[in-house]
């Protein structure tokens, strides 16, 4: 996560599997970081995951939507909004 440290997004897409860190770790580290930026949370199959992501970083003031993959452009769209 060094990387990304004072790098500063308006947006960020995640999906809750990943390879290293899972997206509720990364939702926790954005939280505990204060980030500003609009999360989308996509995940497939079983949306629970990534609605408790997205409910986890809700409780502490992030903007979290939830996509379901494989989405449509007006889902993205719909969330970014």
């Amino acid at each position: 996560m060094n990387r990304i440290d004072g790098y500063d997004p308006t947006t960020i897409v995640l999906d809750i599997v990943m390879p290293d860190i899972d997206g509720f770790e990364l939702v926790k580290w954005l939280r505990d970081r204060g980030c500003g930026a609009k999360i989308i949370v996509a995940s497939t199959g079983n949306l629970d995951y990534a609605k408790l992501a997205r409910s986890l970083g809700r409780g502490r003031g992030l903007d979290i939507s939830v996509v379901e993959k494989p989405y449509e452009v007006e889902k993205q769209q719909e969330a970014l909004a």
